[in-house]
């Protein structure tokens, strides 16, 4: 009977020692729970009042001096204190990144939508590989044997006979100049060769007729109010000659469809570009790729309206030719002609109007554009045939959608400071215009 007293008490000891274990473990729990909690000085020296678990795990022992107790409690509420902080911080660290890594993402995945199901001109495109000397020679002989024919009639390209519609009739031979020098297998070759025109500023009813002479095989689709100008909506782009309803419909629509060749391949269509180019138009109406865009709207806020429509429905894409009627307009009246009683010494044509339109879509579409006619790039003289001697510049859509490492967005417009000045000042239809 001893002996089995004896095990008895041994497993009895051992069961005491062993919820004493567990005791102590639940109690460590509960003040973790307290910590995380963030608890008082009070509520902790309350507890450590109560007792204290023996290191050995034999229960609990005496109560510890209230003073120890209490710098006890401080250095608890100082260690819980710092460890909420830590861990908040963690925290917020942690969602910041997370929703970093989640913002990012979304927009990785709304760039891959865009490139997959978007437009074409949200897509990066084929670059043109061109040898672009080649083009100029080319494209700038067969200009300028046309020119000298005509030149006793017309006078020199930079006096008034030559403004306007004039420049116009370099256009077949950068086409052609471009189609001599492009990869038959590439789509800028297949645009150039097929693609159609878009002709935005047509009332007057010169462009259109003009173009299809020069391009007989080619749909042409036109653009006005054919009530005037809206209002412009930058302030530096503002002239008094454009002031809302000027330049109102000088023919109408049918004018200009039976000039362009007819209503099997030519289409106009009414009112103010916001307007008219609305959404569905490039579906409904089966727009093809341009080859050719004709901008001589005048204003900023047109000239936007026109571009974004093209580029946003990918009918501006790489190898479309654009020509600009009124990039220098703004410049050469402000600085020949007093506006509002103040003439301006100079203004870059990339600040205002048509060319501020371009060089702003050239950034949104991340667009590299390429000078390949008239005044984008500098000559040394106004005296002789250049393809660069003329009043409107002329760009090609040479790149698309191409990250910035690789070159990105490029306006294509080549002159400096110094070179606008000096073509302001000495081009001899610049104080003529407006």
């Amino acid at each position: 009977m001893g002996r089995k007293r004896g095990k008895h008490n041994t497993g009895l000891k051992l069961s005491c020692s062993a919820w004493s274990g567990m005791l102590m473990l639940v109690c460590l729990a509960a003040m973790s729970l307290l910590t995380l909690l963030k608890p008082d000085k009070k509520s902790i020296l309350v507890r450590l009042q109560g007792w204290t678990a023996d290191p050995r795990g034999r229960g609990p022992q005496a109560t510890e001096d209230p003073t120890i107790s209490l710098r006890r409690a401080e250095l608890s509420v100082s260690n819980a204190t710092i460890w909420h902080q830590r861990e908040s911080a963690k925290s917020e660290a942690d969602g910041e990144l997370s929703q970093s890594v989640e913002h990012s993402t979304t927009q990785l995945d709304a760039a891959g939508s865009s490139i997959a199901s978007g437009p074409s001109s949200a897509r990066p495109q084929e670059s043109l590989t061109v040898k672009w000397k080649s083009v100029r020679s080319k494209a700038e002989k067969t200009y300028c044997e046309f020119w000298s024919r005509r030149k006793p009639r017309l006078g020199w390209w930079d006096e008034p006979a030559g403004y306007s519609m004039i420049w116009h009739y370099m256009l077949p031979s950068l086409v052609k100049a471009l189609k001599q020098t492009l990869p038959p297998t590439s789509s800028a070759f297949n645009t150039l060769k097929n693609g159609d025109m878009y002709l935005f500023g047509v009332a007057q009813g010169e462009s259109m007729k003009l173009m299809h002479r020069l391009f007989k095989d080619r749909r042409i689709f036109g653009f006005d109010s054919f009530i005037g100008l809206p209002p412009e909506d930058h302030k530096d782009s503002k002239i008094d000659a454009w002031s809302p309803g000027a330049f109102p419909g000088a023919r109408t629509k049918s004018f200009l469809i039976n000039s362009a060749g007819g209503g099997n391949i030519a289409k106009v269509y009414r009112g103010f570009f916001n307007e008219s180019l609305s959404p569905s138009l490039a579906s409904k109406e089966h727009f093809g790729p341009a080859f050719y865009i004709d901008i001589d709207c005048d204003l900023h806020s047109s000239t936007y309206h026109a571009l974004d429509f093209m580029l946003a429905h990918g009918l501006a894409r790489v190898g479309t030719v654009i020509g600009y009627d009124d990039w220098w307009t703004i410049p050469c009246r402000k600085y020949h002609h007093a506006e509002k009683g103040k003439r301006t010494r100079h203004l870059s044509p990339l600040s205002v109007g048509e060319g501020l339109a371009h060089q702003q879509l050239s950034i949104k579409y991340n667009i590299s554009f390429r000078c390949i006619a008239g005044p984008c790039k500098p000559v040394k003289t106004f005296r002789e045939c250049n393809i660069h001697n003329n009043w409107a510049p002329v760009f090609i859509i040479e790149s698309v959608g191409r990250m910035q490492t690789l070159g990105g967005h490029q306006h294509g417009f080549e002159f400096t400071p110094e070179d606008e000045q000096a073509w302001i000042t000495d081009m001899s239809v610049c104080p003529t215009v407006g």
